[in-house]
C-alpha cells in the first residue's frame, strides 16, 4: 500500500500548464510568485480549530515549492484570528527561495466570501513572474501568458469556457497592442 499526502492541486491543468512553461523556460527564472487563496468559512467547526495555514493555505505552500522545485530557505508568517477559533482564520507568507526567488501568499476564511460561479473551485488568483514575462490566472478558469517584447503581449491559453459576461470583459485585454 502506497501512502501520499493529498496535494491534488498540482495535478489540475492550469497549474500543470504553469508548470511545463517554467521548466521549459518560457518566461526566464522565476522572480516572483503571488497567491490569493480565500475561500468562504467552512461550516465544519473543526476548521477553525486547526487553522488555515494547515487545512487550504499547505496547498499553496506546496505549489509554490513545486513551481520553484525547491524548498525556501525563509519564511515569514502573519497570521489573524477574527472568527474566534483555536487556529488562525486569516494567513500572509513570505518564502524566499535560494536562487533569489520570492513567493507571496495570502489565504483565508471569510464568513461572507462570494465564490465565483461554476461547478469547479475558483479561489485562487495567481501570478509567475520570470525575467521574460509573466503568467496570471485563476483557478480552473484560464491562464494568461504575457510575454515583455512582442507585438500582441497577451495570449491566454484556453482550459475552460469563460461565462459570457467574464469573455466580454477579457475580449479587449487578449485582442489590444498594449504599449509597453
Amino acid at each position: 500500500m502506497r501512502l501520499g499526502i493529498g496535494y491534488k492541486m498540482r495535478f489540475e491543468q492550469g497549474f500543470r500548464m504553469a508548470k511545463e512553461m517554467v521548466a521549459q523556460g518560457t518566461m526566464g527564472p522565476l522572480q516572483f510568485l503571488a497567491f490569493n487563496y480565500f475561500q468562504a468559512t467552512p461550516p465544519q467547526p473543526w476548521y477553525l480549530e486547526s487553522g488555515v495555514l494547515h487545512e487550504i493555505l499547505s496547498h499553496i505552500i506546496d505549489l509554490s515549492n513545486w513551481l520553484v522545485a525547491e524548498t525556501p530557505l525563509a519564511v515569514f508568517c502573519t497570521t489573524q484570528n477574527f472568527q474566534g477559533g483555536a487556529g488562525e482564520d486569516r494567513a500572509y507568507l513570505t518564502l524566499h527561495y535560494s536562487g533569489g526567488t520570492v513567493a507571496t501568499i495570502h489565504g483565508g476564511w471569510l464568513s461572507e466570501y462570494p465564490e465565483l460561479p461554476g461547478k469547479q473551485k475558483r479561489n485562487v488568483c495567481f501570478q509567475l513572474v520570470g525575467e521574460k514575462g509573466y503568467i496570471a490566472g485563476v483557478r480552473g478558469l484560464k491562464l494568461f501568458y504575457a510575454k515583455m517584447v512582442t507585438k500582441r503581449p497577451w495570449r491566454s491559453l484556453r482550459l475552460m469556457r469563460w461565462p459570457k459576461s467574464y469573455a466580454a470583459f477579457l475580449m479587449p485585454l487578449s485582442t489590444t497592442n498594449f504599449p509597453l
